[in-house]
Parts: C-alpha cells; sequence; structure tokens
C-alpha cells in the first residue's frame, strides 16, 4: 500500500501548528497558486485513505490544533476509507486523554464503530486504558476539556 498523500493541513495538524493551518485555510492566494490555480484543502480533506485533518491532529494528540479545527467547523464524524476510525478513536487508541476530553466536550461520538465493528467504549476497555473509559462513561467529566491538566479519578474493577 502506498504511503497516505495529505496536504499541508494534514502536516500542520501532525505539527500542532495552528498558525500554519489558519494560513492555509484564510490566508489570500499566493502567487504560485493564483499561476498554477492550485486548489486549498477544506478542513475536512481527506487524504488518500480517507484521513482529515482532525483525524490526523487527534492521532498524534495535537491538542492545539484539534481544538483550532474543531472551533472552525471541523467534522467529528468522518471516518477513514480504509479502518472506519474517527478523530476519537484514533484519540482514544494512542491514549491522549486531553483530545479524548475535548472531542467529547465538541460532541464525538463514541458509539460509532469502526469496520470491524469495535466503539470507542471497547477500544478503551480492550487495551485497558481505564482512564479514557472513564471519561467515555462520564459526559460531566468532560465539561472541563479547555483545562488541560484535570485529570480524572482512575477507575480500576472495570470488566
Amino acid at each position: 500500500m502506498a504511503p497516505p498523500q495529505t496536504t499541508v493541513l494534514h502536516q500542520a495538524a501532525r505539527d500542532n501548528n495552528v498558525s500554519k493551518m489558519r494560513s492555509v485555510l484564510y490566508d489570500q492566494p499566493t502567487f504560485t497558486e493564483k499561476l498554477f490555480k492550485t486548489k486549498r484543502p477544506t478542513i475536512d480533506a481527506k487524504d488518500n485513505v480517507g484521513r482529515t485533518p482532525l483525524i490526523e491532529a487527534a492521532r498524534y494528540g495535537c491538542y492545539d490544533a484539534v481544538k483550532y479545527l474543531l472551533d472552525n467547523g471541523a467534522s467529528s464524524r468522518v471516518q477513514t476509507n480504509t479502518t472506519g476510525s474517527t478523530c476519537l478513536h484514533q484519540a482514544v487508541k494512542h491514549r491522549h486523554s486531553d483530545v479524548v476530553k475535548l472531542l467529547l466536550a465538541y460532541g464525538a461520538n463514541p458509539n460509532v464503530k469502526n469496520f470491524d465493528g469495535v466503539n470507542c467504549f471497547e477500544l478503551a476497555q480492550k487495551n485497558h486504558f481505564d482512564d479514557i473509559l472513564y471519561l467515555l462513561q462520564n459526559p460531566d467529566a468532560t465539561q472541563v476539556a479547555k483545562n488541560r491538566d484535570y485529570v480524572p479519578p482512575l477507575v480500576s474493577g472495570l470488566d
């Protein structure tokens, strides 16, 4: 399988570079872009495997990029073409609890199943991520999502 073909926006999201994302999305086109009539990526642009900048930012735990994308209308509902993962699946899989809190606070749905039929609850449970499972099971815990330093109490003994 060929490596993903991404846009500048995807790379900026992976790098947590909010100023670059802002520039790509909203600055005036450059001379080169005008000359070659290059299209700029949209906020929900997909790469060749269906990942959006939001999915990439969530995958790499880039809190500031995730927040910026959500504040500017990025959809948390998009699923990749290959696995059916959402941005929330990626944040859970890579145990980025601050990003999970943020996505939940912005309405990401933990019940969405990927192509293997696994939702975010099951993913967290399978990996024994009790802290993530706590967030998924307690929507009130996400109300403090803008406070990155909040750490929920660990829940033990979950089946």
